[in-house]
């Protein structure tokens, strides 16, 4: 996901939720995510 910023960043948002119960178990909100970084939160 993505959303903009008042100032006009945009920052990026990666969920991670459990599709059977809808629980989320993970989340990282910054203004890029690279690839470690999504790593780091599937791990």
């Amino acid at each position: 996901m993505h959303d903009q910023l008042a100032a006009g960043c945009c920052i990026r948002l990666f969920n991670v939720i459990d599709d059977f119960n809808w629980e989320e178990l993970g989340m990282e909100v910054d203004f890029s995510l690279p690839a470690g970084c999504v790593l780091r939160c599937l791990n």
